[in-house]
């Protein structure tokens, strides 16, 4: 997992101010992706806060992320055994890195998820259990600002927009391991595209040339846009260090035959190219789906509408603006 490095670890986790009182979650489903021999438990996830409502599926192992976060800073305490007793508990009070004083919440018991099968995680008790689970931690103001928090919730600084109207501004936002590179420079990158196969009768034989770049990856946040993929340093970042914009040139490879990896998959329009990987063959599966969505759906893919030439219509007389998006420089064109 990204944050357990230096740079982005839980020890650097800064915070991010983005709800000013708990949002309120809602598990609406649940599902398994059995890919062999791994199963993965997804849960469909809405999250509204104020008249904004941003659905999200969260998979099994970031509530076990989120479970340790909480309880290894001492936000966890668990209901008493008894409700017969003669003296409630004396209050507990923990501190966070910084020395505030947090006000402890008692969070419902999540041993029997935790230690649940995959089958036994889609009942509807448990659906139950871990809904109040997510409404208590929110309620954690320390908690609901951590970056780290928000990224396992798919939540960036950039992801809710209170200037429009309290807009969400992506469709999916998470950390790909990325490189982009300019697609008529080929100097520092190899392409190698092959594949051989045997059979003999005792075993089968598949093997594949992978494609292979010089550039550096990195682990980025990546949000995707309605036109576009943006890629930021992390998700407490609002500018983005690189875009790639839609266009008609738009093509996406994923799969063991094309890329060479089943948790890779490569975006390449008509000015850049960019491979991403991810953790998981579902997630490269899910962000590939998701992209080629919106990309089908961008106007700017459109061979009538070319991003990096002229596609706007003349308009004689009249005054005309434009802004570069990526270093903010304004010019204007009478």
């Amino acid at each position: 997992w990204l944050f357990g490095g230096n740079k982005y670890g839980q020890d650097a986790d800064n915070t991010l101010e983005i709800f000013e009182h708990a949002p309120t979650v809602k598990v609406k489903s649940v599902r398994i992706d059995d890919d062999w021999p791994v199963k993965t438990v997804e849960f469909e996830v809405k999250l509204r806060y104020k008249d904004i409502s941003r659905e999200i599926y969260l998979p099994k192992s970031n509530v076990y992320r989120l479970w340790f976060y909480i309880k290894g800073h001492g936000y966890l305490r668990t209901p008493p055994p008894s409700a017969t007793s003669t003296s409630p508990p004396p209050p507990q009070t923990s501190t966070t890195s910084n020395n505030v004083p947090v006000d402890d919440v008692e969070m419902p018991q999540l041993r029997d998820f935790l230690f649940a099968t995959s089958q036994a995680s889609t009942t509807p008790e448990m659906i139950s259990l871990l809904e109040k689970y997510l409404n208590a931690a929110l309620s954690i103001p320390v908690v609901r600002s951590s970056a780290y928090v928000l990224s396992l919730l798919q939540i960036s600084g950039g992801t809710f927009d209170n200037d429009a109207g309290g807009v969400v501004t992506s469709q999916r936002e998470g950390w790909l391991k990325v490189r982009m590179w300019l697609k008529g420079s080929q100097d520092n990158v190899r392409l190698h595209r092959g594949t051989v196969m045997c059979d003999n009768g005792c075993f089968n034989c598949f093997c594949v040339v992978k494609k292979y770049s010089w550039h550096t990856s990195q682990w980025r946040w990546v949000a995707l846009k309605d036109s576009c993929v943006a890629i930021y340093e992390s998700n407490r970042d609002l500018t983005p260090t690189d875009v790639l914009l839609f266009d008609a040139g738009f093509k996406l490879e994923t799969g063991l035959r094309a890329v060479g990896s089943a948790k890779e998959f490569v975006v390449t329009t008509s000015a850049f190219v960019l491979h991403c990987q991810a953790r998981h063959k579902n997630e490269c599966i899910k962000w590939a789906n998701q992209i080629r969505t919106a990309a089908e759906g961008s106007e700017w893919t459109h061979h009538r509408n070319r991003r990096d030439g002229s596609f706007a219509m003349p308009r004689p007389h009249t005054s005309s603006r434009a802004q570069w998006y990526a270093t903010n420089y304004n010019m204007s064109y009478e």
